[in-house]
């Protein structure tokens, strides 16, 4: 295997020493990243800016893991590349508490971050810019964002603690749970979510009517200009929305483990219910389907939380009835 790719050593020491984890990546890096690095790196021939490659998937996917191991095998093939997080573009921790407190009754906004409103997208746009105007001698500081801070409500990070990428990248990689997330019309959005139980039995407990729902729904109209900017949009796919739940408590029990701070499994628990509209309408059902029209490349995601087919989506007329499985061709 080592003949076949001759980074493999190299990947080793950089999952060691860089993101610090004891998984064996190799396997998730050949079947399913290196083709793709491959494809985005075709996408850059010939271009003068940035390729803005959005990564999508819901939470415990392997997002970060993703934007990394894509990182790595650009740079192996001649292309820098910089990782940001939509989570880095938090609002602080006291915006974050005037949203709450201005939306007592919005069952969205009882969880501190995470759903649409709780960004700072003209920061986003900002740091966008600045990489993708940069010269080769330019430094632009990125934004982090700490979830350990606050009893797990997170915060972001004084700017002398950010990390500096150095010259113009060739890709920038932004993944995030609602990266890529249309405004759906109203009528769609209430079917497809009336196919999903988990959503509904929510719903039905937290917003009978709905309206709250559709104003989330809304809200993603704000980040439209962040998302028209995405040169290509890449969408990891999981079996199921009850391994969000599953894979989220593992993270963060690692997070307590790691930090000493973070949720507890009942906070886990409650955290992610609120994700749940967008997760399973948004993500799994429109952007995880080939057929509607915005997604460039499906990543299946097992049931072991490991990466196993890369699907390309033709990039065809939108089918918005559509809310099958997903189509596409093996990459």
């Amino acid at each position: 295997m080592t003949g076949d790719f001759p980074w493999l050593r190299r990947l080793a020491a950089f999952q060691r020493l860089e993101l610090r984890l004891d998984e064996n990546l190799a396997p998730a890096a050949a079947r399913v990243y290196w083709p793709l690095a491959n494809k985005i790196a075709a996408r850059c021939a010939g271009r003068d800016a940035p390729l803005l490659v959005g990564l999508n998937g819901p939470q415990g996917s392997g997002k970060t893991t993703g934007a990394a191991l894509l990182r790595f095998l650009l740079g192996e093939l001649g292309l820098a590349a910089v990782a940001l997080s939509i989570d880095d573009f938090y609002l602080p921790w006291p915006e974050r508490q005037a949203l709450q407190a201005g939306h007592p009754d919005n069952p969205y906004y009882r969880v501190s971050r995470g759903n649409p409103g709780t960004h700072d997208l003209a920061l986003a746009h900002r740091v966008l810019d600045t990489l993708s105007t940069a010269t080769a001698t330019d430094s632009t500081r990125l934004p982090q964002f700490d979830k350990s801070l606050h009893d797990g409500k997170g915060d972001r990070l004084p700017p002398e603690r950010w990390p500096v990428f150095h010259g113009r990248p060739a890709v920038i990689l932004l993944e995030g749970w609602l990266v890529g997330a249309p405004v759906l019309p109203a009528d769609l959005l209430d079917r497809l979510k009336s196919t999903q139980p988990e959503v509904m039995a929510w719903e039905r407990e937290n917003d009978p009517d709905g309206r709250y729902g559709r104003a989330l729904n809304e809200a993603l109209g704000a980040y439209e200009s962040v998302w028209n900017r995405l040169d290509v949009l890449v969408v990891l796919r999981i079996p199921s929305l009850a391994k969000i739940r599953e894979w989220r408590t593992a993270q963060e029990r690692e997070l307590r483990r790691a930090a000493g701070q973070g949720m507890s499994d009942e906070e886990t628990a409650d955290f992610v219910k609120p994700y749940l509209l967008l997760t399973a309408v948004h993500g799994r059902q429109v952007l995880g389907n080939c057929r509607f029209g915005l997604t460039d490349f499906l990543i299946e995601i097992g049931e072991d939380q490991q990466p196993w087919r890369l699907v390309e989506c033709p990039r065809a007329v939108p089918d918005a009835a559509a809310d099958g499985p997903a189509n596409g061709a093996e990459a």
